[in-house]
């Protein structure tokens, strides 16, 4: 390992693969330099610094382990995911929007990064619509259960991963979905949006019986969805 990738070493080891190929990347093409002011990245040492800061408060970035890549004087930032729920994905964290999972890889974060510092713009100009869901549902349900039945949860935490779920269990996402956090049932009401299917409308039909229009407004949205399926 060259000694500009070592400080990574104080949060992983080993470093992953793919964190290494892509700071071999950004280092032999300039990029922290290249994209100061549009995108910028950190270098290993900027990531590792910015990184333990987060994790002191908070508690979607300590919880899943998340690496912070860049900062372009917005407030949000690009993350690293090494684990549960998307390895080796990207994380957009965002002040006053919608935090997601936004690329499958590292490779694909820096064609953005890439494409930003040619065309203008900001990575955010090139997040794919899509969303991204976990290559593990089985794992990840288990994760949601255990967070959500446990003595307390994390908000947060909890709505981060209701976000790369496919919703397989039924009764699971319709309990969680009546429950008095509406930001649990809105984040499950508009997964069943982004992908509606039949077999989601017992749970489409727990979020629009919520008390809280946010919940049962989109909801109401998903139910229409999924009967538009049938024709």
């Amino acid at each position: 390992m060259i000694d500009d990738l070592k400080p990574l070493l104080q949060i992983f080891d080993p470093v992953p693969q793919d964190l290494q190929d892509y700071y071999l990347q950004v280092i032999r093409n300039d990029l922290v330099a290249k994209s100061a002011s549009a995108v910028g990245l950190f270098d290993p040492q900027t990531c590792i610094d910015t990184t333990v800061n987060f994790r002191s408060f908070h508690p979607v970035v300590s919880e899943l382990e998340l690496l912070a890549l860049d900062d372009a004087n917005t407030s949000d930032t690009h993350f690293y995911s090494p684990g549960m729920p998307l390895p080796g994905s990207v994380f957009y964290l965002c002040h006053d929007g919608d935090s997601r999972f936004v690329f499958p890889n590292l490779a694909s974060y820096l064609a953005a990064v890439e494409e930003t510092i040619a065309t203008g713009g900001f990575v955010t100009d090139h997040h794919p619509d899509a969303r991204i869901y976990a290559p593990d549902q089985e794992q990840l349900t288990q994760a949601i259960r255990s967070q959500y039945n446990g003595e307390s949860y994390d908000e947060l935490v909890l709505v981060t991963l209701i976000k790369t779920s496919t919703l397989s269990d039924v009764d699971l996402f319709s309990e969680i979905a009546t429950d008095v956090d509406f930001y649990l049932g809105e984040a499950i009401a508009e997964q069943i949006l982004a992908q509606p299917s039949m077999n989601l409308l017992p749970v489409a039909e727990a979020c629009a019986q919520h008390k809280h229009p946010q919940v049962s407004k989109p909801g109401k949205k998903a139910i229409r969805a999924i009967r538009e399926l049938a024709g």
